[in-house]
């Protein structure tokens, strides 16, 4: 009778055990090393930095848009805008280089203002003159004020594209955004400032190419990815999945501004609707830019951009 009352006890004792070791392996499985994915600590702070570096961002864009809007209305003869060009403060072609395309992928205070003139350089050097009022009433003040704003618009449509693509390198991320990618890099197996950081600063740039780095480009994490449970697959795949959806709607959004901006301007010798006319007369001077300044048409702008829509 002892005997069968020992085994009862064992059996309930063994099966209790196993009970215990199975919570313990399903509690290791869910929350244990190989179950939480590299970036996933400290992620929620990376969330709400994320928003705040959108907010940031969209400010800095309004900023630039509002600038070249006045520079390309500004009532200035030709000349003034070539001297701004030519003035020393200027950012130098190393400057504008490092300025729209980062080696770090983050641009720095200084860099984001030179990258400013640079679109405005680059896009609209020298903005057309501006009709007045007066010239309005004329036949050829009025073919010459629809021909420039027809030109203005499509030149916007460029500057946006540009500042869209500063924006994108602004380090417009908050400093909590920041310690996380340090720890996180850290905790991957990184050393040294991690990719996308420049001065202490990360652009959302930044941040998507140091999720890059702790993944691809990081040899710990294939060992990682070799020995992560189901779990931490799981929570992996959902992780990049993410990111990889936020990317694809800002390459959406960027596609959208490169169509516009590659739409043929409405201007030059190339133009077969002629609604470049009044603006380049082949050699003549134009209806209203020669009697304002009397100087001959500018070809600076060249053919037509291709359609890259269609």
């Amino acid at each position: 009778m002892r005997a069968l009352i020992a085994l009862k006890e064992s059996n309930a004792a063994t099966l209790k055990g196993q009970a215990v070791a199975g919570e313990a392996m399903k509690t290791e499985d869910m929350y244990g090393k190989a179950a939480q994915p590299a970036g996933l600590c400290g992620s929620s702070s990376l969330g709400a930095g994320i928003q705040l570096g959108a907010q940031a961002g969209r400010e800095i864009h309004a900023a630039m848009r509002e600038k070249q809007l006045e520079h390309a209305h500004t009532p200035k003869k030709p000349v003034e805008f070539l001297q701004r060009v030519l003035a020393e403060d200027q950012p130098s072609e190393r400057e504008s280089l490092d300025a729209l395309f980062p080696l770090q992928s983050t641009l720095t205070e200084d860099q984001v203002a030179q990258a400013h003139e640079a679109v405005k350089t680059l896009a609209n050097p020298r903005p057309l003159p501006v009709v007045t009022e007066e010239q309005k009433e004329t036949p050829a003040g009025q073919t010459y004020a629809a021909a420039r704003k027809i030109h203005e618009e499509r030149i916007a449509a460029v500057m946006e594209s540009l500042n869209n693509h500063v924006v994108y390198h602004a380090p417009t991320l908050p400093e909590d955004v920041t310690t996380w990618a340090e720890n996180q890099w850290s905790e991957a197996g990184g050393s040294g400032t991690p990719p996308g950081i420049v001065d202490g600063k990360l652009s959302e740039a930044g941040l998507y190419r140091l999720l890059s780095q702790m993944r691809v480009g990081n040899p710990n994490w294939f060992a990682q990815i070799a020995t992560a449970t189901d779990t931490g697959l799981l929570r992996e795949l959902v992780i990049m999945q993410a990111f990889q959806m936020a990317q694809e709607h800002g390459l959406a959004g960027q596609a959208g501004r490169h169509c516009l901006a590659g739409f043929p301007y409405p201007y030059g010798r190339h133009d077969r609707q002629g609604h470049g006319r009044p603006l380049h007369a082949h050699g003549r001077r134009t209806a209203v830019g020669g009697e304002l300044y009397g100087n001959r048409p500018s070809r600076d702008f060249g053919s037509p951009a291709p359609d890259r829509c269609q």
